[in-house]
């Protein structure tokens, strides 16, 4: 219990600490970075699709983040757990990976990530405490 207590108040105030606003800038600057322009270019369109991929990471994490700060994790939809499980945003969207090194370079998409990031893995431990505490695993309940 005092390990999901000292969890809970970390994704809370991860939560406080998320900066506001999108990276729009920082995005659009990495994409005029003479390192990153190749990487870039040789995506299809279809691939190159930042802002609504890192949109919809984001989302994601804080939207399960509200339902464990309600304490509704038993409610969070199944779907949205076995899309939480899939690893962090370039595990999730590959053809990104080559901005991984670049990331410290643009202060507010790092920021946003890094917290993003720290947020999936305690609604992970979370996930998986409850679970074992339960016996029920939630993503199965409603499949």
């Amino acid at each position: 219990m005092e390990t999901e207590n000292a969890l809970r108040k970390e994704l809370q105030e991860c939560l406080h600490k998320m900066p506001s606003g999108f990276p729009y800038r920082d995005m659009r600057n990495m994409r005029k970075d003479p390192a990153l322009q190749t990487c870039f270019l040789s995506l299809t369109e279809e691939e190159d699709q930042l802002s609504p991929d890192f949109n919809t990471y984001c989302a994601g994490i804080e939207g399960t983040a509200s339902y464990i700060v309600k304490g509704k994790i038993a409610h969070i939809p199944p779907y949205q757990l076995q899309w939480l499980r899939r690893g962090d945003f370039f595990d999730m969207f590959p053809q990104y990976r080559f901005l991984r090194d670049a990331l410290p370079h643009y202060a507010f998409f790092f920021q946003m990530y890094a917290l993003e990031k720290r947020m999936q893995e305690i609604e992970r431990e979370l996930v998986d405490l409850y679970e074992r505490a339960s016996g029920k695993q939630i993503a199965k309940e409603r499949l």
